[in-house]
Formats: structure tokens, sequence, C-alpha cells
């Protein structure tokens, strides 16, 4: 398991070098666990404990898996198959959610999302599938 998770967080650090408007990404099961992640170490304006930082990104992990199931039930129930991808608008950016197998998702925080950028995440998203048979 512990060379799993190696190759995981390799896959997301190589995911992020090769792209720099990249800022974090996680892989996240759809039942909403966090297998592996590069979310920054404070996620707020005050200094974090480590239970404040494992319960963010709980959270994070949790309403990523929330986002990427309901808009595939969504799309699913209007009769346009399965979600593909996702993207929010944020004020810093844009979290794009994409499927990394059946079971899993990789999200990603990036400041500007461009045709580039997007073959990069697919990529890493094929990466991590082979990583996870």
């Amino acid at each position: 398991m512990d060379s799993i998770r190696v190759a995981l967080k390799e896959a997301l650090i190589a995911l992020e070098k090769g792209a720099r408007e990249i800022k974090s990404c996680a892989i996240i099961r759809r039942d909403g666990i966090m297998l592996e992640s590069t979310l920054p170490l404070s996620m707020g304006t005050g200094p974090l404990t480590k239970l404040d930082l494992k319960r963010g990104t709980a959270t994070v992990a949790r309403l990523g898996a929330l986002l990427a199931n309901t808009s595939d039930v969504a799309s699913g129930e209007l009769g346009r198959g399965n979600l593909q991808q996702l993207v929010v608008d944020t004020p810093e950016g844009k979290m794009v959610l994409l499927g990394a197998g059946p079971e899993v998702i990789l999200l990603c925080h990036v400041k500007e999302l461009t045709p580039i950028v997007m073959l990069n995440i697919s990529g890493a998203c094929a990466k991590i599938k082979k990583i996870l048979e």
C-alpha cells in the first residue's frame, strides 16, 4: 500500500511541475476519502494545527466527492450520460474534477484553465488509473 501511496504522490507532484497554473490537487475516492493530496498547509488566514489541517482536507475530500457524484447523477437523469468533467469557478481560479477510474476523482485547483492544462490533468488521470489497477 505504501508503494501505491508514493506513486500517487509522485503523480500529483509531476502534474504540478508540468503545469504552473495548477495550485494544488487531490486524489479522492468517490465515498469522500482523501487518498493523496498536495493541498497547501494553510487554507485559511490563521495558523492551523494538525487537527485543523486534517479536518480541512477531509472536508475538501467529502465536498469534492459530493460535487462529482451529484453532478454525475444529474447528468444521468438528464439523459446526457456519465459526467466527463466538472469545472467550478472561484475568485482564486477554477476547481476541476475529473474521474480517474470508476471509484476515484482527481480534483485540481488551477489559476487558469487552458487546453494544455486540461491535457496535463487528463494525462494525470490516466496515470492514476493505471497506478490503482
